[in-house]
């Protein structure tokens, strides 16, 4: 499903990337750990397509995703120059 993924992404087909989120949501493994952190970065991915210019929204998912594997993650102290 992953190279699924980055395939539609790669060819900008929203639906085939909303269908498999769709898919992936809906089983257990990718309710937790790595699995669930990757459809997080998919679904970023699929919003900045929809949304160009909305960062922020995607920003929330990545940072979401982030936690899962750094629990400590405070995107807060990331510092831009």
């Amino acid at each position: 499903m992953q190279n699924e993924f980055t395939y539609a992404q790669s060819k900008y087909d929203t639906k085939k990337m909303k269908q498999l989120i769709t898919e992936m949501e809906a089983l257990p493994e990718f309710q937790t750990g790595l699995h669930k952190q990757r459809l997080l970065l998919d679904k970023s991915i699929l919003h900045l397509h929809e949304y160009p210019d909305d960062y922020e929204t995607a920003k929330v998912l990545i940072d979401e995703a982030i936690l899962l594997s750094i629990p400590t993650f405070n995107p807060n102290d990331i510092l831009f120059n």
